[in-house]
């Protein structure tokens, strides 16, 4: 079909006109976001990052029962379910199995993953007084847990994330009692021995970050700068 003139500049007026309101709105972004800014001028270093997951908030409460020392079947006593941990739904980062790339970000994919209650039962003495076979038990209780969502950290470029250095971590984890199966060293398996240190020391997790390298001891000064 053939454009007359008329349509034709109509056309480009209203390509203009898109293109400035795009303008503006990442000119508004940036502006109005002091973290889009700052990841904007990070893209500008000659450094890597990537995404990883922040972790959880998890809220908790302490109660205290006295537990039967002879069990169920003795008198006054009555057998509950404590929840441990809260069923929850959070967004997490799956590595795909076969995978074979020493980058965990060609290995990551986002899931939707449900958690479910961690239950405990507990035998407990309900009339202390007329059963004296007991002995009080303290047990912290999480109660709520919020998923904080995705943040960008400073990283070991891909570049130097070999089997040599893979066997680093595994040799600063095992140190830390945190095991790898020698025969299965791989991205993936490293990985998650990683995440579950980076979860118990407040760390974002899934990514072979320098914040993490520093705390298991490997110098990182130079990893996250591209060659």
């Amino acid at each position: 079909m053939k454009m007359n003139g008329k349509s034709s500049l109509k056309s480009k007026n209203m390509a203009s006109k898109f293109l400035l309101k795009s303008l503006a709105l990442l000119l508004l972004l940036a502006n109005a976001d002091p973290a889009f800014a700052q990841f904007e001028e990070r893209l500008n270093q000659d450094k890597c990052y990537g995404q990883a997951m922040l972790p959880p908030t998890i809220e908790t409460e302490e109660v205290t029962y006295p537990e039967s020392l002879g069990g169920e079947g003795q008198p006054f006593t009555k057998t509950i379910e404590l929840q441990i941990v809260p069923a929850y739904n959070i967004y997490e980062y799956k590595m795909k199995p076969d995978c074979q790339s020493f980058d965990p970000r060609n290995c990551a994919m986002m899931c939707w993953v449900e958690k479910p209650a961690l239950l405990q039962k507990l035998v407990i003495v309900t009339d202390t007084f007329q059963n004296k076979d007991f002995e009080l038990v303290t047990f912290k209780l999480q109660t709520k847990i919020t998923h904080n969502g995705a943040t960008m950290v400073e990283v070991v470029c891909n570049e130097y994330l070999t089997s040599a250095f893979l066997q680093k971590i595994v040799d600063s984890l095992a140190a830390k009692d945190y095991q790898v199966p020698k025969d299965q060293i791989t991205t993936v398996t490293v990985i998650e021995a990683l995440q579950q240190f980076q979860i118990e020391n407040n760390l974002p997790t899934r990514q072979f970050d320098i914040e993490t390298m520093n705390l298991l001891g490997i110098p990182s000064a130079n990893l996250s700068k591209r060659k």
